[in-house]
């Protein structure tokens, strides 16, 4: 996304462009957009705004939540009414979800793919690789200010 970041006010669509993201906190749901936070291949993390999709609680969680992956088509590059740029997606067709590239069991803290040993006890919605992992999300990335029991 650095390639892509603009320091002026002006939008930037990217036509003829994909950008490839991986998901790495949860979508915060129940605003006009689906707001994330994703990184790309680059390493580079940066936020997302999906604009008329559909809002179903576990099943939005379950394609954009933490762990997935998605290609974005004409990413359009903006910046956002805080002052800082973000991506925005009007048309949900855009973004292709790679499904069999999930994984929701990733460590919630440093990544590893052997996430499911250990599951928050509050949310149930985040796995860690161990008991370590866990205590360094909860103390190091306050994993409480994010965390909350859904509500199904």
């Amino acid at each position: 996304m650095s390639d892509m970041e603009t320091t002026t006010t002006e939008d930037k669509i990217y036509e003829g462009h994909v950008l490839k993201v991986t998901v790495i906190e949860d979508a915060i749901l129940g605003t006009p957009s689906i707001a994330l936070i994703v990184q790309d291949g680059n390493g580079d993390i940066g936020r997302l705004f999906i604009y008329n999709h559909p809002q179903n609680g576990k099943e939005t969680h379950a394609e954009l939540g933490f762990g997935c992956r998605l290609s974005i088509l004409y990413p359009h590059m903006r910046n956002m009414s805080d002052g800082y740029p973000g991506l925005r997606v009007d048309d949900p067709n855009l973004i292709l979800k790679h499904t069999t590239l999930n994984n929701s069991n990733r460590c919630h803290y440093c990544g590893k793919a052997e996430g499911s040993k250990v599951t928050c006890r509050k949310c149930g919605r985040v796995s860690y690789c161990s008991i370590g992992c866990l205590k360094k999300d909860a103390v190091k990335l306050c994993h409480y200010l994010v965390c909350h029991k859904v509500i199904s």
